[in-house]
Parts: structure tokens; C-alpha cells; sequence
């Protein structure tokens, strides 16, 4: 028989603890054959100061609970012979804290001890626990150019007995750029690695050993960087400049026949500009536009076809790239995120505020709210014939979300949001005010494709690349 089910990650165990209180001892839960067994021993450690505890073991038939004494002893008592399971202690302190924790259980134990055995009538003693404060470990991981990315954290202690690493903690995640992991963590040392799992060519960094003492928290932080893709006959200036495009815009690693063909059409032109003009205008970029709006905009994928039709309406040049969100932004869909049965008035305040969030990144105040309603239902009264108004006093014209969504994109808020954005990502810095209000414009009159073009084809873009991937 297996011993109790445990917690799939046992080092988060007293984080779990945190909002349960240790049961009174209890009497055993079936009935059992006579026995004349006993465990005893004592918890001791830092973890254990102010604290009152309860000890626990499963047999095959049944389990048995003891409640420990002031000093740390405890005693398990009329105990079955044969193999017990499970042997567990959980506490509570004075100041609020919990701690469960498996006989045995340490850094490089993270499951504890198995089991045990009894003969009939033997009384096993010096069956002790340590109870230790765990620590915060805090893993900071970024990355270098964007924004979100997918990567599995491992954490293997070091075993002092046999100077091995055990595994003690796996976990795959997505987490935005610079997030932090926190992991509560034994005092020992530890082995942190972190691998890479997306499609834009990351490398994963050298695995770090932190030593971690007991109540002092320790951090080790990680950055994933490209080394990019290296083509005989191609300059160093030049696979640095197309690599760097490739991660930047399309979020992904190039092939050498990629380097190679972008650097023919590179020699043919001599523009940079024409080549950041074929990224950002690639179908490639277009479905990371489409697909990253379905998902931010309308929270969901596309459905079938419905991206490619989005992108033959690029190509028949109904849509410009920036459309897609502006018509997700007016949708019904969209507009019924927030509706939840409101008034007609009501719902449109929270349609604006929403609007506001996607584009400008905050809410927006009351007197805002008001004043595109009020140009909304105005617009909208006007493109009635006054003679059918007349005709139909309680008619409400359905209030024009295309016009707002279209002023509230195209403002220099909004473009000013988009430029410092771009800035950050494609120049890793913030943009001075001139540079703003000059790309700004840009964006307005143009779109975000030429700035993303433009950004990309400057010589400060080019000279940040020969940084990013050095000739080798």
C-alpha cells in the first residue's frame, strides 16, 4: 500500500497551511487488532519555537494521531506491527504561521522517509524532526526583447550525504518579462535552472547554485538572450541587423536560408528600410497582429478561417494591419463583455472605460465616459432624418462606436502610447519628447506599420543589433 496522498509540490506546503488550524488529537479512526507498538521521539529546530503540533502515521487498516507535548516529544502509542506510512507533523505557532512537514523531510529530502516498521510491542524511539523557518527564494527571469515567453523553472538540491542533486521543485509557466518566482525553500544549497520552451529562439541561460541559509531570503535572477543564426557569406552587420528583425518582429529565430535571402535583397537595395518594410508587411507579422488581437481584444482564439479571412482582406486591401483591433474594439462581441444587462447609457460608460484600457492602458475618468457618449448619441441623432425623430419619439439611435473607437485610437495619447512602447521594444529605451511627438504624428497619419519600419531601419536600431548579436 502507498503511503498517504501528498501534496504535488511539498515545498509549498506551508503556504497551503496557511489558512488551516491543526485538529485536536483523535482516537484511532477504525477498528484495529490489539497492539502494543509505539513511536516516539522530538521536534526540534527554529521552526519550532511558540509552536504546539500534532503527529500522525497510517497503517494498512487505519490511522493514528498524537498530540505533541510543550517540549517537542511526542509519543504514537497502541500501534499495529508491521509497515506504517506517512509519518507526518503539522503545527501551528503563536504567531499565526503553520508548518506540515513528513518525517525526514529537508532540502534534499523533499518527500521525507517513506515508511517505517514495528514488531509487535516494540517501542521505536528517537524518531525526530527538525522544523525549520523556510526561506523565500526569489527567481526574477527576464528576457531579452519581449514581452511574454514560456519557460519551466527546475530546482534540484544538493544531498550532502553523497554530493548528488535530488529534484525538489519542476513547474512549466508563461509569465510577462521581468515577473518574479517565489519559492519557499529549506536552508541548503540548490541548483536553478531555467529552459526556454518557445518558438523565438531563446537559449537557456547556465544553471546558477545559490546557497540558501535559514530566514535569510536569497535571489537569483536570469535573463534569456538570442545568440542568433550565423551564415557563411553573409557580414557580420548585416546578420546581426536581420536577426534582430526576425526576433523583434516576427518573435522567432531565423534560418540561414532566411539571413542569406534577406541579405541579397539587402545588397540589391541598400535600404534597410525596404527590408523592415517586408517584415512588418510579411503575412507572418500580419497573423501575429490578428492572433494577438483575437487574444487581447476578444480573449480567445480565432475562429476557423476567421483569421485568414482578416488577412486576405489585408491582401485585397480592404484592412490595414491596425484595423483588426480597431474592428474587434466596435464589435458586439466586445461591447458585450461589459454589458451585463446594463442600461443602453450605462453600458456604453463601461464600453468607453474598456476602450481606454486596450489603447491607452488605463481607465478612463467620468468626465471622459460622458463626453464620448454624449458625441456618440449626438453623431448618431444627426445621421436620422429629423422628420422620422419626430415620427418616433422613443427611438434611440444605436450610439456610434466606430467613431469613438477611431478618435480614441488615432489621438496623440493613444500614438504616444504606441511610439514609447515601440521605443522600448525595438530601441530598448525611452523615447525623449521630441522623438514622441515626431513618431507620434507618424503613427496618425500613417499607421503603426511605418513607424515599426522606420524604428527598425534607423541607424540606432542597426547599431543595438551589432550588440544583440555580435559576429562570432
Amino acid at each position: 500500500m502507498k503511503k498517504m496522498s501528498r501534496a504535488t509540490l511539498s515545498l509549498f506546503l506551508v503556504a497551503l497551511l496557511s489558512t488551516f488550524a491543526v485538529a485536536p488529537a483523535q482516537a484511532v479512526s477504525s477498528a484495529q487488532p490489539a497492539a502494543t507498538a509505539s513511536i516516539g521521539g522530538t521536534l526540534n529546530g527554529s521552526g519550532m519555537a511558540g509552536a504546539t503540533f500534532t503527529a500522525e502515521i497510517q497503517s494498512a487498516t487505519g490511522y493514528y494521531t498524537a498530540v505533541g507535548s510543550p517540549d517537542g516529544s511526542y509519543t504514537l502509542s497502541n500501534l499495529p506491527a508491521g509497515e506504517l506510512f506517512g509519518l507526518m507533523f503539522s503545527g501551528s505557532r503563536a504567531d499565526g504561521s503553520s508548518f506540515m512537514e513528513w518525517w525526514g523531510q529537508d532540502a534534499s529530502h523533499p518527500s521525507g522517509n517513506d515508511s517505517l516498521t514495528l514488531a509487535e510491542g516494540e517501542a521505536k524511539a528517537h524518531v525526530d524532526q527538525t522544523i525549520y523557518r523556510l526561506t523565500t527564494l526569489t527567481v526574477p527571469v527576464s528576457c531579452d526583447g519581449c514581452d511574454q515567453f514560456p519557460f519551466e523553472l527546475y530546482l534540484n538540491a544538493l544531498d550532502p550525504s553523497n554530493n548528488t542533486w535530488v529534484d525538489s521543485f519542476d513547474r512549466s509557466m508563461q509569465i510577462v518579462d521581468g515577473s518574479e518566482v517565489f519559492i519557499s525553500v529549506y536552508p541548503g544549497t540548490y541548483k536553478i535552472s531555467v529552459h526556454y520552451r518557445g518558438a523565438a529562439g531563446y537559449d537557456d541561460p547556465a544553471p546558477a547554485t545559490v546557497v540558501v541559509a535559514e530566514g535569510q531570503p536569497a535571489t537569483q535572477a536570469f535573463t534569456l538572450t538570442r545568440t542568433g543564426t550565423t551564415t557563411p557569406g553573409v557580414s557580420g552587420g548585416v546578420g546581426a541587423f536581420v536577426n534582430a528583425l526576425y526576433a523583434d518582429i516576427l518573435n522567432r529565430k531565423a534560418v540561414a536560408s532566411e539571413i542569406t535571402g534577406w541579405s541579397r535583397a539587402l545588397g540589391r537595395t541598400n535600404d534597410r528600410g525596404i527590408v523592415a518594410e517586408g517584415f512588418v508587411d510579411s503575412d507572418e507579422y500580419r497573423m501575429i497582429r490578428i492572433d494577438n488581437a483575437y487574444r487581447t481584444i476578444l480573449g480567445r482564439t480565432p475562429e476557423p478561417g476567421g483569421a485568414e479571412g482578416w488577412l486576405d482582406g489585408m491582401h485585397r486591401g480592404i484592412f490595414a494591419t491596425d484595423d483588426v483591433e480597431k474592428n474587434f474594439l466596435v464589435s458586439d462581441e466586445f461591447f458585450n463583455k461589459t454589458d451585463n444587462g446594463y442600461p443602453a447609457w450605462t453600458a456604453f460608460y463601461y464600453w468607453v472605460s474598456n476602450v481606454y484600457k486596450q489603447v491607452l492602458g488605463r481607465t478612463a475618468s467620468g468626465s471622459e465616459q460622458f463626453f464620448w457618449a454624449d458625441m456618440a448619441q449626438r453623431r448618431a441623432n444627426a445621421a436620422v432624418p429629423h422628420d422620422f425623430l419626430l415620427a418616433h419619439p422613443g427611438y434611440v439611435p444605436p450610439l456610434d462606436r466606430g467613431w469613438v473607437v477611431n478618435n480614441i485610437y488615432d489621438s496623440v495619447e493613444a500614438a504616444s502610447t504606441r511610439v514609447t512602447a515601440m521605443y522600448s521594444h525595438y530601441l530598448g529605451r525611452t523615447p525623449d519628447a521630441n522623438g514622441v511627438a515626431v513618431w507620434a504624428q507618424s503613427d496618425i497619419a500613417n499607421g503603426d506599420a511605418a513607424v515599426r519600419s522606420g524604428l527598425t531601419a534607423s541607424d540606432e536600431y542597426y547599431a543595438r543589433a551589432l550588440l544583440r548579436y555580435p559576429a562570432r
